[in-house]
């Protein structure tokens, strides 16, 4: 892509070098989903070039020890870097009560060692519905890049017509 869809940077794979089904792999932090009503992943993704192979995610909900598909997209599907990204919006709540794992795996296709080929996603998030009206709007962690200066935060949103009470409320099972 030409740019991030949010913000100045984006993660992504170049397809140049390697061999045809080579990956790379980025994980997420374990997190309790705990027992809400509902959850989704979401995230924005550009696939641009001959040499894209599969961008996939996997979840696992026993420590890592095995992981299931919930989504995947091969080849090319962008057919421009200024073509727009499309967001993905996959639902979590089979996972709800557990602590899971989250793996985004983006591999190089079939086209040679070229410059052909660009996967990138920008601005995950993982929105857990813990009330019918309060969602979890956005997880962001920010590593320091000098000292220990870091960003982070976890944003709340009341999406119903009345004030909640959450001065009772509490996050466990966060690591760094």
């Amino acid at each position: 892509p030409s740019a991030a869809h949010s913000g100045t940077g984006y993660l992504y794979l170049e397809t140049s070098g390697g061999a045809t089904g080579d990956a790379d792999t980025l994980y997420a932090p374990s997190m309790n989903l705990g027992t809400g009503s509902a959850a989704r992943l979401l995230f924005w993704y550009h696939m641009y070039g001959g040499d894209i192979g599969t961008l996939s995610v996997e979840v696992s909900d026993n420590g890592g020890a095995s992981y299931t598909s919930i989504w995947s997209q091969s080849g090319q599907v962008q057919t421009d870097e200024l073509d727009p990204w499309i967001q993905l919006n996959t639902d979590l709540t089979p996972f709800m009560g557990s602590t899971i794992n989250i793996r985004v795996i983006g591999s190089k296709g079939t086209g040679g060692s070229t410059f052909a080929g660009d996967l990138a996603i920008d601005k995950v998030e993982v929105e857990v519905c813990v009330s019918p009206d309060i969602v979890i709007s956005e997880i962001m962690y920010n590593p320091p890049e000098f000292g220990t200066d870091s960003l982070e935060f976890i944003e709340i949103y009341n999406n119903g017509p009345a004030s909640t009470d959450l001065s009772n409320w509490t996050f466990t099972g966060v690591t760094y």
